[in-house]
């Protein structure tokens, strides 16, 4: 994997991102069939975060005497409750937080990368079903979670993509930075913002925390390539970085802000939320359209991409779904409601033809 990634010597110094590519489409306009997912009759209590993989839905919870639990996709039955609350060898500290929904295969074994307080903690799966207990490879320190978000490129937890969020200090606020980490070595940083944007009339000058939330987002890499889309909470961005080509682009939303303008934030009124990624696509909640007064039997808007940044589809749907995985067994998303702790299944076939 190269180190240097094409990000914009070619763009206007009127621009306030480096990225020569930003490719503008019109996936927030678009008419999206309404979809009932099926609603499944189980999904463990205090459920955080929901993973796919193989035959498997691994589960992240606030349960301190099972903060990860195993289910059979098919069955839908438990298959294991490992990881406790403690400090020894294989317990955690705090419940655990995705490496951006990583799961992948070593020696045969699964391993599900989980942050443990400021550690990343390798969870072999395979081995702890066999063992009744967790089982954990190894650890590495990682960026505090206020911080930032990680994921492993080469699913190696030596080598480790950063976003790291927007830092405020004496009133003023500095654009997030991106970079590649590889133990024992330097920082390699990846150019995205020159600036931040100025702030409009509605926005703090003194304390910036609005200018502040536009720059944040979550990060989604694909299955199996060391390809990473950082997907913006509060603007109509969606950043790809191609680590195998050196080759990083933008998609925006035709007609909506961009990085060039003013800040005027909206309390409340987001874009993009959770995502899940297969082979060919990503699936990513997209709240603009309901934020912004969109239609009032709309709880849910789900578009799709494809890993090009090329709009697919995507579907609304009258039910609550805040965390999204897809399984590639099924072909299937799993959304979980985890505030009425259900899970729904929805085949793709529903909605992509």
């Amino acid at each position: 994997m190269s180190a240097v990634l094409l990000c914009g010597c070619s763009n206007s110094n009127k621009s306030g991102i480096f990225i020569p590519e930003v490719k503008e489409l019109d996936y927030g306009h678009q008419a999206r069939s309404k979809i009932t997912p099926i609603q499944l009759d189980y999904c463990p209590l205090g459920a955080d975060d929901v993973v796919a993989f193989d035959k498997y839905l691994l589960f992240t919870t606030n349960d301190p005497s099972g903060y990860i639990r195993i289910y059979d996709i098919d069955k839908g039955t438990e298959v294991a409750s490992i990881v406790k609350k403690g400090r020894a060898a294989n317990e955690l500290t705090e419940h655990p937080r995705t490496v951006s929904e990583q799961v992948y295969l070593s020696d045969g074994d699964i391993i599900f990368p989980v942050i443990d307080n400021r550690t990343i903690k390798e969870i072999n799966i395979t081995q702890s079903i066999q063992k009744g207990a967790a089982v954990i490879n190894a650890s590495t320190p990682c960026l505090f979670l206020l911080d930032g978000n990680t994921t492993l490129i080469d699913n190696d937890i030596s080598k480790t993509f950063i976003y790291q969020k927007p830092k405020m200090h004496d009133g003023e606020c500095d654009p997030p930075v991106f970079y590649i980490q590889q133990a024992g070595g330097e920082k390699k940083i990846i150019p995205v913002h020159k600036q931040v944007m100025p702030a409009g009339d509605g926005v703090n000058a003194e304390v910036n925390v609005e200018l502040y939330a536009l720059y944040m987002g979550g990060i989604k890499k694909h299955p199996t390539k060391n390809i990473i889309v950082h997907s913006l909470q509060n603007m109509n961005y969606l950043i790809f970085f191609d680590l195998d080509k050196d080759k990083c682009f933008a998609v925006h939303q035709k007609g909506a802000r961009t990085y060039d303008d003013k800040a005027e934030y909206v309390p409340g009124n987001m874009t993009f939320g959770d995502a899940a990624v297969s082979e060919d696509y990503i699936f990513i909640n997209y709240r603009d359209n309901i934020t912004a007064g969109g239609e009032s039997d709309k709880e849910c808007e789900v578009l799709v991409f494809d890993w090009s940044g090329n709009y697919i589809g995507g579907f609304t749907s009258d039910a609550s779904l805040h965390r999204l995985t897809y399984s590639e067994a099924n072909k299937s998303l799993y959304c979980c409601n985890i505030s009425d702790e259900i899970l729904y299944q929805i085949p793709i076939k529903d909605f992509l033809k």
